[in-house]
C-alpha cells in the first residue's frame, strides 16, 4: 500500500465492485474515458478486477484503487498497462468515478503518484497516454503534471454523431525528475 498527502493506493478488490458500479455506467464518466458506451455488468467488473491481479503477477500492468485517506472512500483507479520491460515504457489510465470528486486535485495527486511509481519503482523511461480532444479537464491535469502533447490520431473517437481526435501525450523520466514531483509519503 502506498499513500500521498490525501490519498491511499492499494490493490483493487472484488468488494470494490459494488462501489465502482455506482458510477461506472454513468454516460459522462464513460464518455470522457473513451470507453465503449455500452453498460457493463457487475460480473464483468468482477472479472476485470481478477484480470488486474493476473496482470500484476505477470508484470504487464499495475492497477491501483484510489482511496481518500481520511474516509477510506474509493474514488477511482489508476493504472500503468501495456508495460514494455525492454523499451521501458507504459501506458497510463485513470478514472475518478464520481463527478463529486472532480476538480478537487485528486486526479493531479494520483497522477503524480503513478509517475513516481512508474519511474522510481518500475524504472520506466517513458509513460504515455491518449485523451479525447474534448476532455479539457483531463488535458489540463496531464499538462499540469508535465505531460507533453506529441501528436494526434485524427477522427479516432466517435461520440454523439461527431468524430474527435485522440491526443497523444507522454513524459520521460528525465522530464519528470526535473519537475521534482515526488509525492509518495509511505511505502
Amino acid at each position: 500500500m502506498f499513500s500521498t498527502k490525501r490519498l491511499r493506493f492499494r490493490e483493487v478488490r472484488t468488494e470494490d465492485v459494488q462501489e465502482i458500479m455506482k458510477n461506472w455506467n454513468n454516460y459522462n464518466i464513460r464518455r470522457n474515458l473513451g470507453q465503449v458506451l455500452f453498460p457493463t455488468s457487475k460480473e464483468q467488473e468482477e472479472e476485470w478486477v481478477k484480470e488486474t491481479w493476473s496482470d500484476a503477477k505477470k508484470g504487464s500492468a499495475f492497477t491501483f484503487a484510489i482511496e481518500i485517506k481520511k474516509t477510506k472512500e474509493l474514488i477511482g483507479t489508476i493504472s500503468l498497462f501495456k508495460i514494455n520491460k525492454v523499451s521501458r515504457h507504459a501506458e497510463l489510465g485513470i478514472a475518478i468515478y464520481s463527478s463529486k470528486h472532480h476538480g478537487k486535485g485528486y486526479g493531479t495527486e494520483a497522477m503524480k503518484f503513478i509517475l513516481q511509481y512508474g519511474f522510481q519503482v518500475l524504472n520506466l523511461e517513458t509513460i504515455h497516454l491518449g485523451v479525447c480532444e474534448f476532455n479539457k479537464p483531463a488535458r489540463h491535469v496531464y499538462e499540469k503534471v508535465g505531460f507533453k502533447k506529441q501528436g494526434r490520431k485524427r477522427n479516432f473517437v466517435f461520440r454523439e454523431g461527431k468524430s474527435y481526435d485522440l491526443l497523444l501525450y507522454d513524459i520521460t523520466k528525465k522530464e519528470w525528475s526535473e519537475l521534482n514531483q515526488e509525492v509518495i509519503s509511505e511505502f
